[in-house]
């Protein structure tokens, strides 16, 4: 008898919103050196909580596409920027 595989899990809407977000950064939305909007607005503007929000952008920081600057916000960076 066949095995029943367990259904994939839909990618959490965390995971969702880095690929939104990396895609908007990837297209030319932030271009390199562009301070992203302040967390409210990016908060209000794409319908999710803080946490959903603050877990994409570290991702995204992760990644090397985005880099917190204390006093100046988080930026975006070019990917060959990343030290990683």
């Amino acid at each position: 008898m066949k095995r029943i595989s367990a259904p994939r899990r839909a990618a959490s809407l965390s995971a969702q919103l880095v690929d939104s977000l990396r895609a908007h950064i990837e297209a030319g939305g932030w271009p390199v050196g562009t301070r992203i909007p302040p967390e409210q607005v990016l908060m209000e503007e794409l319908g999710v909580g803080r946490s959903t929000l603050r877990e994409a952008i570290g991702a995204l920081v992760h990644l090397g596409l985005l880099e917190p600057r204390a006093g100046d916000g988080t930026m975006s960076v070019p990917p060959a920027s990343c030290s990683r």
